[in-house]
């Protein structure tokens, strides 16, 4: 059992305090260096004391805090597993909830006979009306023709002939062949001013020109010539012709 103490805590630290000043008043009345010097080491390892002490608290203080975490993280992961527990639980209410209602189609008795039941009877086209032991007067009076479930009769589809649209051509973007500008659209791109002062100009045409008459009059030399061959004249009066021809044609150009 701990003994009464008389003074608290405060009272006590106040005592100890007063004591200290009076020490330091003695002292500094003294001449001698000595009790100085053990007075001040008497100091350093009180304080080295108290950090060790208030060091000591605040680990302390560290465990608590950690201690707190952890039950906090473990609360957290219970409250996670719980959560996904519940998600289970509801996906198979779900799935059960499914099967009972699929199961009111498959209740007893499982095996059904052909015959007497009235959806897996068998039918055929040779007679007019189902041939079963064991009908009724529910069956007898149904014939193939009027009921819709014995119409048997193939029906032939005719063919339908599908139209075939041609698809239109899509004019998408490019480089005009003309002027050599790019373009989205060649219904726009013509209507510019670019594209109509490019193509008014006569300039713009010169290479094309010379080959077509490149062309041109390769063609005339190859007509002249085979036109003289088949009335018989010689290579060297068809030579002379037709040189005398080109050196004309080249004059008037």
């Amino acid at each position: 059992m701990s003994k009464f103490n008389p003074f608290s805590k405060n009272q006590k630290s106040n005592l100890q305090k007063q004591k200290e000043q009076e020490r330091d008043i003695v002292i500094e009345n003294d001449s001698t260096k000595t009790q100085k010097f053990d007075h001040i080491q008497q100091k350093c390892t009180k304080n080295n004391k108290n950090d060790l002490y208030q060091m000591e608290k605040k680990e302390r203080k560290r465990k608590k805090i950690e201690k707190e975490n952890l039950k906090i993280q473990d609360q957290k992961q219970k409250k996670q597993i719980s959560r996904q527990k519940e998600i289970k639980k509801i996906r198979e209410t779900y799935y059960y909830q499914r099967l009972r209602k699929l199961r009111k189609h498959f209740d007893h008795p499982f095996v059904v006979i052909g015959d007497v039941y009235y959806f897996y009877r068998p039918s055929s086209k040779e007679f007019s009306k189902v041939r079963v032991p064991s009908s009724g007067r529910f069956y007898r009076r149904r014939s193939r023709g009027k009921n819709k479930y014995f119409s048997l009769e193939l029906l032939k589809k005719k063919q339908q002939k599908k139209k075939i649209f041609k698809k239109k051509p899509v004019k998408g973007s490019g480089n005009c062949r003309i002027c050599g500008m790019k373009y989205t659209d060649l219904d726009e791109h013509i209507k510019t001013k670019k594209h109509r002062h490019f193509a008014k100009l006569d300039d713009n045409y010169l290479e094309i020109d010379l080959l077509f008459q490149q062309i041109v009059k390769e063609n005339k030399m190859k007509s002249k010539s085979k036109s003289k061959i088949q009335f018989g004249l010689s290579d060297s009066s068809s030579r002379s012709s037709s040189e005398s021809e080109s050196e004309s044609e080249f004059e008037s150009d």
